[in-house]
């Protein structure tokens, strides 16, 4: 994720905690935590990682989880917002699970 060839592990919390997104090393070294949401939603958070842009490195995205709406953000591994979007009304508040791939 951060084009130095070597894997990352993102964690997300679910159920009622923030959305606090945490990367680590392989060795569960520390690389970066943000929120992808405001820090008083405690819907929890869904989270996948895929290369969206096509630029060969990996972002992260994010739906929120129970109660809140459908709005999935994309980051780089530092916790800037690259993009957003709603992926369905935005009067759902049901949650939303993100995935990626090819």
């Amino acid at each position: 994720m951060d084009g130095d060839g070597n894997s990352e592990i993102v964690t997300a919390p679910m159920g009622k905690l923030t959305s606090q997104i945490k990367v680590f090393s392989t060795k569960g070294l520390s690389k970066s935590n943000f929120y992808a949401y405001d820090k008083k939603f405690l819907g929890g958070v869904s989270v996948a990682v895929g290369d969206i842009n096509g630029d060969g490195i990996d972002e992260i995205i994010t739906g929120p989880g129970r109660s809140g709406g459908p709005h999935v953000k994309i980051f780089n591994m530092s916790g800037k917002l690259l993009s957003q979007f709603m992926a369905y009304q935005s009067t759902f508040k049901g949650g939303i699970k993100v995935s990626s791939g090819k």
